[in-house]
């Protein structure tokens, strides 16, 4: 009966990771695969700075600020008027790429004054992104540009856990599986607010400036296409990828302001 038992408890821990390793509908970075390549790439380093191997084997350093995201800079409650904020999920984190390599940074680099604050959240979706905004205030911010890497993000159901979590991380785990996140059968457009006047969405992968159109969204829209070459091997943005999308956000600027 022991015996019985052990293997059962087994099989079901294969298949458990199997679905984390393979489930195609869960976010990437997510996934275990994602997250022992990267745990695999730290070699030293402190919990606010951390120097990493990016995937292409060079050196990279990410950073937490006053209020535990990656980011160069932190963030200074206050009046933040003429100041700009990057909402996204590991894309704008830029854990892959490095701190110092992100939109955010590199956006802020193009500034004469102004700060650009990273708020990336791996893993994240559109519902993130708008309780990120609300948490910190952001509609006080001059723009803020929210990255939609593609219809995933506007694919996630609200998350309405009903069971609290338990001292078993066995149990826990198949709870968030059961009541974890839903997904619409096809992005929703409805998730997007109406009444958030200072966002300006940036858009790629595989979701268009003419879909988001044509189901009435009238934000600002920035569109980018990023070719491979400027891709690491897991699908993030090398440095000159991101350096492509703050080129593109300045050039907005310019042109609005």
């Amino acid at each position: 009966m022991k015996k019985f038992l052990i293997k059962t408890a087994g099989y079901i821990v294969i298949l458990i990771l199997v679905v984390e390793l393979f489930y195609g509908k869960s976010p990437s970075i997510f996934s275990l695969r994602s997250f022992v390549g990267f745990s695999k790439n730290m070699i030293k380093g402190s919990e606010k700075d951390k120097a990493v191997l990016n995937p292409d084997g060079e050196t990279i350093e990410n950073r937490k600020n006053n209020i535990g995201y990656y980011s160069h800079t932190d963030f200074i409650s206050g009046d933040n008027s003429q100041n700009y904020a990057i909402i996204g999920d590991s894309f704008v984190q830029s854990t892959v790429c490095g701190t110092y390599n992100s939109i955010a940074y590199l956006l802020d680099e193009k500034m004469e004054s102004e700060t650009v604050y990273n708020f990336g959240k791996a893993g994240g979706n559109i519902h993130d992104y708008y309780n990120i905004y609300e948490e910190y205030n952001l509609k006080s911010l001059k723009k803020v540009f929210i990255v939609l890497t593609g219809t995933n993000d506007l694919s996630y159901k609200e998350n309405n856990n009903s069971l609290e979590n338990t001292s078993s991380t066995f149990i826990n785990l198949v709870q968030s599986k059961i009541d974890g996140p839903k997904l619409y059968d096809a992005p929703n457009y409805d998730l997007i607010r109406s009444n958030t006047k200072n966002i300006v969405y940036i858009l790629h992968d595989n979701i268009s400036k003419s879909a988001l159109r044509s189901n009435g969204i009238s934000h600002d829209l920035i569109e980018i296409h990023i070719d491979k070459s400027l891709r690491f091997s897991d699908g993030h943005y090398k440095r000159e990828g991101n350096l492509l999308i703050a080129t593109k956000i300045m050039a907005y600027l310019n042109e609005t302001n």
